[in-house]
């Protein structure tokens, strides 16, 4: 069994405009890239992860791969996240991936330990079913799908967008595939409004001082700007 991590990641400069109320173009491009890069190295210490693939048509996603030794996917075709996602997984499966962990860049408070563990549980769910499955770890208003784990080729189609939680559970039924809830520590925790924003801001300061470094650094430094 061969797991690869697929992170998306929007243009940058087109990213979290649901925060543009409280943070500056150049703060939420920070912030999103600080995010994403905590992310990708957490992915690299996790022991049932074999690659990383961050799926990306902005060029700075080759400086993110480079610092944290990922590999960087640029979409043949620039069709949205669902296409994106798409390509990627089709990319994994021709190169060996035998399963996915489709998860978001907004998520720098995870843990490789606690993603291990996850997988462990993925994997467990979806090799003992009976039919095809894939495991959903929800956002946490439980309407999104923060991480996705599920056998190569994906067996139903990706339905990312608002709602999607709903959506992947109706399409499982419609295709005859189980579709299993999973929990993570800090795996509810995306960052799209400011209300995430200060959930970041909490969680964060009550986390181990190692974890989510660059994050940490993008929040002081923006607030140590708005208090200038």
């Amino acid at each position: 069994m061969s797991i690869w991590a697929i992170v998306p990641l929007k243009i940058i400069t087109s990213s979290k405009q649901r925060l543009s109320g409280v943070l500056s173009s150049d703060e939420r491009i920070q912030l999103t890239l600080a995010m994403a890069r905590d992310v990708l190295a957490v992915l690299q210490q996790c022991k049932n992860i074999d690659h990383v693939l961050l799926v990306s048509g902005d060029q700075v996603a080759q400086a993110l791969c480079a610092a944290v030794n990922a590999e960087w996917l640029k979409p043949a075709e620039q069709k949205g996240l669902n296409n994106d996602l798409a390509f990627a997984c089709n990319y994994a499966n021709a190169n060996g991936a035998s399963h996915c962990l489709i998860l978001h860049a907004d998520l720098p408070l995870l843990n490789s330990h606690h993603i291990d563990q996850l997988i462990n549980q993925a994997q467990h769910l979806v090799s003992s079913s009976k039919e095809k499955a894939i495991a959903i770890v929800p956002c946490k208003q439980g309407t999104g799908s923060n991480l996705v784990f599920a056998p190569l080729p994906f067996p139903l189609p990706l339905v990312y967008g608002q709602g999607s939680y709903l959506r992947f559970q109706q399409e499982a039924k419609t295709h005859g595939i189980a579709c299993h809830d999973l929990s993570l520590q800090n795996g509810d925790l995306d960052v799209d409004i400011p209300a995430d924003l200060e959930a970041l801001r909490r969680r964060i300061s009550a986390a181990d001082k190692n974890s989510a470094k660059l994050t940490r650094l993008a929040l002081a430094s923006i607030h140590q700007k708005k208090n200038d």
